[in-house]
């Protein structure tokens, strides 16, 4: 997800759209139950060492979109994604 976004932005091959920054939260995610079978520990595990953001790392940060596109509940409650349409805009223009 947020890794593959990262790479194709830092290296200029995709442009970014969005609400706002990805999550932040790369990292490796475990589960281990214990022993008694009742309870099980989630275990995040920071293990990603992208360089994103200039060198600072993507944990906690996140990747920041190119463009900030702003929800719109109207268009939404009328079947539009603004997301999509920006999106849609954009590859539009590439064509010409």
């Amino acid at each position: 997800g947020e890794t593959g976004a990262g790479i194709f932005k830092e290296d200029g091959r995709g442009r970014m759209i969005g609400e706002s920054p990805t999550a932040g939260m790369s990292s490796s995610k475990a589960e281990i139950e214990l022993p008694s079978g009742l309870f099980k520990l989630r275990v995040s595990v920071a293990s990603n060492m992208g360089r994103f953001n200039d060198g600072k790392g993507i944990e906690g940060i996140g990747v920041i979109p190119d463009e900030i596109v702003a929800f719109d509940r109207k268009d939404l409650s009328q079947g539009i994604d603004t997301l999509i349409r920006r999106a849609e805009e954009i590859l539009a223009k590439q064509d010409d």
